[in-house]
């Protein structure tokens, strides 16, 4: 640890509102180990390189996007290919060149039921569902996103060497770049991502592609996870992350101080957010070992969905009182809508079919808990009509300042008895702005 990592560690442990710069000193050391970075430039080789270790030598300290910018369109198929050969090889990410200090029972790879713990984990941290605060659709946070992904994946126990970093590189409109945390399971790689949703990796690579709008093919890169942006290869640090050198972070750890680093901040407290939430949150972390993974292991696929829904039934029970949710059921043909400030707004229901008895409910209480927990929010809901998205959907969230957000959500309905629907969340939407989902909501209220 750097000898201001130590001193502020010292600070911060008498200080009562420092929560926020503890806990961001104690898991960025984590994630960057011994901080040693390449500073090679940029190598050809690239093309050929035979381990995600000699693919950081080869990228040096370059921007990736000039790496993209030199090469042609043969190089560049020639790279992907040569990238999703790799992805298939096991994590080969050299412990003492990174010099990691992971824990004897850290999780190396992980069940699917893990791996959505963590996507979800990453989605429902405020940061992430309140982004819109931090900065415009010119600024997307994936690289926030993916941090946090990182983050509290070191936090639930997850091996830092069985941890990547994957980048795409090329003209998708926008933006010029987009990144993903990824995580090993015994299925693969998959991508930590709410703009595709959590995907195998294989699958995000080829949604990535559709975002293409004209030029050379997109170009992938994978990179350690810690790497912080496309720019260079330097790891998380208070400069990027804060703008403020290290050692200066024991100036700013009460609320006001926060405030007024947050103004001086590239990205409006985002990350100060991030690491005040994980100081309150970590404890509810619970951290993954080794053994929980064994019983997915040996299963085929019809075995492993049956117990994954035995024990999503069992996470259900432990969550939620069913009882104490007010009966509703919903058909393909339902149009409906959800509000927190107004318990009292009636969904109309509309099903000409004899296999569903449906009628107005009054939608309130524990019916939200899937979706938001917040009692400071503003929900709307619309049934998308298309054969082709059986039971999914799409909601719009006002938050209490007024900015709207869209989610896809799906009608989950259990197959064991007595267990209700409930709603599940998918993806996030990025792209519509702020008066389109204005005009989104008008459309839905119109419908009442």
């Amino acid at each position: 640890m750097h000898k201001w990592g130590i001193l502020l560690s010292l600070f911060i442990l008498s200080y009562a509102h420092a929560n926020w710069v503890e806990s961001y000193l104690k898991w960025k050391d984590v994630a960057i180990g011994s901080g040693h970075i390449s500073e090679s430039v940029y190598s050809p080789h690239l093309l050929n390189a035979s381990s995600y270790e000699d693919l950081r030598l080869q990228y040096g300290h370059n921007d990736l996007r000039h790496i993209y910018w030199a090469m042609t369109e043969e190089q560049i198929e020639q790279n992907n290919e040569n990238i999703e050969r790799l992805l298939e090889m096991s994590a080969n990410f050299d412990n003492e060149v990174n010099g990691f200090q992971a824990p004897q029972d850290a999780v190396k790879e992980l069940s699917y039921r893990q791996v959505k713990k963590i996507f979800r984990d990453m989605t429902r941290t405020r940061v992430v569902r309140y982004q819109r605060r931090y900065g415009d659709e010119d600024v997307g946070f994936c690289f926030g996103r993916a941090l946090i992904a990182h983050q509290i994946a070191l936090v639930r126990n997850i091996h830092p060497a069985y941890i990547a970093k994957i980048w795409v590189v090329g003209d998708m409109g926008l933006w010029g770049h987009h990144v993903a945390t990824m995580l090993k399971t015994n299925r693969g790689w998959y991508a930590i991502d709410d703009y595709t949703g959590l995907l195998p990796i294989d699958k995000w690579m080829r949604r990535m592609r559709q975002d293409r709008r004209r030029g050379n093919d997109l170009m992938f890169f994978i990179t350690r996870a810690a790497r912080f942006g496309p720019a260079n290869n330097m790891l998380y640090n208070s400069y990027d992350l804060f703008n403020k050198p290290e050692e200066e972070l024991i100036n700013f750890t009460s609320k006001s101080d926060m405030r007024t680093l947050k103004e001086s901040d590239f990205y409006n407290g985002f990350f100060i957010d991030f690491y005040n939430e994980l100081a309150d949150d970590e404890e509810d972390y619970k951290k993954f070992r080794t053994d929980q993974r064994k019983n997915f292991v040996a299963l085929d696929e019809s075995e492993l969905e049956e117990l994954l829904a035995q024990k999503e039934e069992q996470s259900m029970a432990d969550d939620i009182d069913m009882s104490e949710i007010t009966s509703f059921q919903f058909s393909r043909k339902s149009i409906y809508c959800f509000n927190h400030t107004n318990p009292v707004l009636n969904c109309t229901f509309d099903s000409n079919t004899e296999d569903y008895t449906e009628q107005s409910k009054s939608v309130s209480g524990l019916e939200q808990y899937l979706i938001q927990n917040n009692s400071d929010e503003t929900i709307y809901a619309k049934h998308i009509l298309d054969e082709k998205s059986h039971d999914v959907s799409y909601q719009i969230v006002e938050d209490q300042y007024g900015n709207l957000s869209k989610y896809i959500v799906k009608i989950v309905k259990p197959i064991y008895t007595g267990k209700r629907p409930y709603i599940k969340f998918l993806s996030r939407v990025v792209g519509p702005d702020q008066e389109t989902l204005r005009q989104e909501i008008k459309s839905i209220k119109d419908l009442f």
